[in-house]
């Protein structure tokens, strides 16, 4: 049974964030324990079979602090291709609050994939959740996510802006 029924589209509409689901697990596996996501979360095994990904699937459905999807491209031909995983963890209903997690497929690095990916949690997070502070960590030799970061500050700072403009005052919540 999926954690929850949500699903997301970004705002391109070329990627989906779906529940996790037994389809992906093989996708899961190999992402796990691919070198290059390795090299940046060494805490990840060498080896992730499928059997793993689907007792983490489990795992992670019974658990009500984390709400996780898989990332989805759309194809041409209305089939879609897994390309990664993200979602938020540790949330904390007293402090509206929580982290968020994200892997890409290596073969979809420097697509834009993660920028749009995140972009689409960030809503989620903030509009439909209602929360108000989201914790990112990556390791400081990760040089792609630290550029994200970045942008993500940025954005944060537009809308921020945005909102002095439109309303004269700021949310609390940005």
């Amino acid at each position: 049974m999926p954690q929850h029924q949500i699903t997301l589209t970004s705002l391109t509409g070329r990627l989906k964030l779906v529940p996790p689901n037994a389809a992906d697990d093989m996708a899961v596996s190999v992402l796990r324990s691919h070198p290059i996501t390795r090299r940046y979360l060494r805490f990840l095994p060498e080896h992730f079979s499928v059997d793993e990904a689907r007792i983490r699937r489990e795992k992670i459905a019974a658990d009500d602090r984390i709400i996780d999807f898989h990332a989805h491209l759309q194809n041409n031909d209305g089939t879609t291709t897994f390309i990664g995983m993200l979602g938020l963890l540790d949330i904390d209903v007293l402090n509206d609050s929580c982290a968020v997690g994200i892997l890409v497929s290596p073969d979809h690095h420097r697509a834009g994939i993660a920028t749009e990916v995140l972009y689409t949690l960030l809503n989620f997070v903030f509009e439909d959740r209602k929360l108000h502070r989201v914790k990112f960590e990556t390791g400081a030799d990760n040089d792609m996510m630290q550029v994200q970061k970045y942008l993500i500050y940025i954005h944060r700072e537009l809308i921020k802006a945005e909102l002095v403009r439109e309303c004269g005052r700021c949310a609390t919540r940005v």
